[in-house]
């Protein structure tokens, strides 16, 4: 049976893609947030305060911009390329490729990255750790909204509300990250948790 969707900026009936699974990087496999917030106090001498899960410059004490340079262009391969995942990250990834290879669906890696030197540490991270996929796509400035699937596996609150509100269902699914909390929707622990909430 086929699940259609109204498309929110045509106003549309689409056909919905029940075989994809988007799957984020940065707050998922690497540790984009706690790696800004050792750069900046190891880099400033300060104390950077618990991101809040809405306007992530504001954990720093000292301007945006400067923290934004800082981590973007002075920090950018500490972050991006030298950095190690998550913990379990390995595993997880291993375990949720082979289920979704096992049901016959499509696992592809999005992720928002702006600059081109932020997109080939990203693509050289993931190889160096082994977290490839057929399929990576690289989006500017969250627009996740646009894509369409089974589900997206983001940290991020607002782009998983953005999804849900775009395709018209309620299978974004959140990777529970003290910044997340206040998400009321599906919510696993662990990417392991996938076949119990999908």
């Amino acid at each position: 049976m086929k699940k259609y969707f109204i498309n929110q900026s045509t106003g549309r009936k689409e056909t919905m893609n029940d075989n994809k699974v988007y799957l984020d990087v940065d707050g998922i496999l690497r540790p984009f947030v706690e790696e800004a917030h050792k750069l900046i106090e190891d880099t400033y001498d300060v104390e950077v305060t618990e991101f809040n899960g809405t306007d992530f410059w504001s954990c720093f004490p000292i301007a945006k911009e400067v923290a934004r340079q800082t981590i973007f262009k002075g920090g950018l391969r500490r972050i991006f390329l030298d950095s190690k995942p998550y913990k379990n990250a390995k595993n997880e990834f291993d375990f949720l490729k082979g289920w979704c290879d096992g049901k016959g669906y499509e696992l592809i890696i999005v992720t928002s990255q702006v600059s081109y030197a932020q997109k080939l540490y990203t693509l050289q991270w993931l190889a160096k750790h082994e977290l490839l996929v057929d399929n990576i796509a690289f989006l500017n400035f969250n627009n996740k909204a646009l894509l369409r699937g089974l589900t997206l596996i983001d940290d991020d609150i607002r782009n998983l509300k953005a999804w849900e509100d775009a395709n018209g269902i309620t299978t974004a699914t959140c990777y529970k990250r003290p910044w997340n909390e206040s998400w009321k929707g599906i919510t696993i622990n662990s990417l392991e948790d996938i076949p119990n909430v999908l």
